[in-house]
């Protein structure tokens, strides 16, 4: 096995030595390529067979490092190997900025009082309190075992029902923008979606209700079919 070895040893170094700087440069660019290769089909399934005794930082396939650096144009926050421009194309795309939320709703994302910290805790079941539609597909795709997302086929849609509820039924999503007494809407709201409290349904339906340009068509629409 040595002397195989040593002969194989012996064959490379007299083949490296007659390389033309070419050659070389590519024998180099080859290398490098299969141990990038290798080194992505190790740690290709790293999220799902974790090895405490590999150093996941150090490696430069997964550790991108942070957003650092600016973007020319607009100072967006970039890495390090990101394309310069590619955030903005190069200044052709320019997004203004975001406007304050309504002091009701910036309260409860910022403050740190008990229903603030109970909104921002929950705050998925308070979206889904005042969702207006929801999300329909001609064909969803699942595949079988463990999988934390969907696959859509068709055509995508949003399905918004009725604007009144059936007969014996109570109101839901959409439906409860049309439920003239708001504390009956609040009633509604909490007993569509458990674990939400009252005072805060009621802070974000007042802030709709004077910011929200689709409730306060609801409103008027409602109004005039009343009258």
């Amino acid at each position: 096995m040595y002397r195989l070895q040593a002969a194989n040893a012996q064959r490379m170094a007299i083949s490296r030595a007659s390389e033309t700087v070419e050659e070389r440069c590519r024998r180099q660019a080859a290398d490098a390529q299969r141990t990038v290769t290798a080194r992505a089909s190790e740690n290709t399934d790293s999220a799902f067979q974790y090895n405490s005794n590999i150093c996941y930082e150090s490696d430069p396939l997964i550790a991108i490092g942070r957003m650092t650096l600016e973007c020319n144009f607009y100072q967006a926050l970039i890495w390090k190997g990101e394309s310069p421009g590619m955030c903005c194309s190069n200044g052709k795309i320019r997004l203004h900025s975001l406007q304050a939320p309504p002091e009701s709703l910036y309260t409860l994302l910022t403050a740190d009082y008990s229903d603030a910290v109970h909104f921002q805790d929950n705050v998925r079941k308070y979206n889904v309190c005042f969702q207006m539609t929801s999300f329909g597909s001609t064909k969803e795709i699942r595949d079988a075992g463990f999988m934390p997302t969907f696959k859509v086929q068709g055509q995508v849609y949003h399905r918004i029902g009725s604007l009144q509820p059936l007969r014996n039924e109570e109101p839901k999503f959409l439906q409860i923008y049309f439920v003239g007494d708001k504390d009956k809407q609040i009633e509604n709201r909490c007993r569509n979606i458990s674990n939400t409290r009252p005072s805060i349904v009621s802070q974000i339906q007042d802030m709709l209700h004077q910011h929200n340009s689709y409730v306060q068509s609801f409103k008027y629409a409602m109004e005039k079919n009343v009258s």
